[in-house]
């Protein structure tokens, strides 16, 4: 699994510099703070397994000197992990890129996007073996049908419901003090189970607004804005199974306000007294929620959607029995709020697999989708408190 991910950083950082794509990104490399003695004791004894492989010992370092830790800007943090291959970027101008570079090179028998256009239903044609993509402006008929429906994904395949589950996610781009210097790194923290994540916005890569004062003269707005998602412990177990994206707990805003009190230092300069070493709550600029898909498992579902998970409604067959050319349903998701150092070489393993392709990007074995994982995974359960999600970490 971190190999994987690693893969992914590489990946997309060469696709990015190769293209110039303008998406902010930016190697910043990640801290993630220990506040907790039994959080420690694991990241510990994760350090040490990831000193028997060569290629992976020195992509974690742990951090327990008081000075560093400083200058780290977790003061307060009884230690941390540092990962020196570690970005961020903005993903929609990605996306949006990607899809226009699609529109410009292919002519629309190749590649077809169609905006605003929920799926509705999928059915499977038995005797031709192909499926049938039901929306409210028409159907398509396929070979292969792909669900990158993430969280949403049991509305088309309802025997998914348990196995991937819609959990609202909130963040918060709070204003920074006048005082606050640059963040150099991104921030992880756990809170309970759950984790809470940090970036900032670089004036270097915002999008820069002009402000037209009437004169015909501008300025230009500075984004310095801290990106600050988690606070789940706050909605108190509400946030899971909803896929209502439409409105904000206040609870949760309240929570990532003032999560930075105790957690970060916003000064570089630790030394003068007038800058406070502990963040005081901050202001919220703009605030926004988003379903992601949890695994029950913890793991995506990458590859052909399990016979078992076919249910009458899409006239399931035995897959042995099925003819070469017959088509499948196919599925890459259930990223469990980790789907950017994943997700992109999840689609190319996945498109790989549609196209036949055995020598393609090889996924964790954990992660493909079979009949035994569904049967295991009925069984296993999101964990809810920091004792259930550290049993979860693997032993050697």
């Amino acid at each position: 699994m971190a190999r994987f991910e690693l893969e992914t950083f590489h990946h997309l950082q060469e696709l990015i510099h190769k293209h110039d794509i303008p998406c902010a990104w930016r190697v910043v490399g990640g801290i993630y703070a220990i506040y907790s003695p039994d959080v420690l004791e694991a990241a510990k004894a994760q350090i040490k397994r990831l000193q028997k492989y060569p290629d992976l010992r020195d992509k974690a370092v742990l951090i327990q000197d008081k000075d560093e830790l400083a200058v780290k800007r977790v003061p307060e943090a009884l230690a941390a992990v540092y990962q020196p291959l570690a970005a961020q970027f903005w993903p929609f101008k990605l996306v949006a890129w990607l899809l226009e570079r699609l529109l410009s090179n292919h002519n629309v028998t190749t590649f077809n996007l169609q905006t605003n256009t929920p799926v509705t239903h999928i059915r499977q044609c038995e005797e031709e073996g192909s499926w049938v993509v039901h929306t409210q402006r028409g159907q398509v008929k396929a070979q292969d049908v792909l669900l990158a429906t993430n969280a949403y994904t049991s509305r088309l395949v309802p025997n998914m419901t348990g196995l991937i589950i819609p959990v609202r996610g909130q963040v918060s781009a709070l204003e920074p003090p006048s005082e606050a210097t640059q963040l150099p790194h991104s921030y992880v923290w756990m809170k309970d189970a759950d984790h809470q994540y940090l970036i900032q916005r670089d004036p270097k890569d915002a999008q820069i607004k002009d402000i037209d004062n009437g004169n015909a003269s501008k300025s230009q707005a500075e984004d310095r804005y801290i990106i600050f998602g988690g606070g789940r412990p706050a909605a108190q177990g509400e946030d899971e199974g909803t896929s209502r994206d439409d409105e904000v707990d206040r609870r949760v805003s309240q929570a990532l306000q003032r999560y930075l009190q105790g957690a970060l230092n916003l000064y570089s300069d630790m030394k003068d007294p007038n800058k406070p070493s502990i963040s005081p709550p901050l202001r919220a600029a703009y605030e926004w929620t988003g379903i992601m898909g949890y695994s029950n498992d913890g793991c995506p579902w990458v590859g052909r959607v399990p016979e078992t998970l076919l249910s009458d409604e899409h006239t399931a067959r035995d897959q042995a029995t099925n003819r070469a050319s017959s088509g499948a349903l196919w599925i890459s998701g259930g990223y469990t709020g980790h789907g950017m150092p994943v997700a992109a070489r999840c689609g190319i393993a996945v498109a790989q697999m549609i196209m036949g392709r055995l020598d393609g990007v090889q996924v964790p074995k954990q992660w493909i989708a079979t009949n035994g994982r569904v049967q295991t995974a009925r069984s296993a359960a999101l964990p809810r408190t920091l004792h259930e999600f550290l049993a979860e970490l693997p032993v050697e």
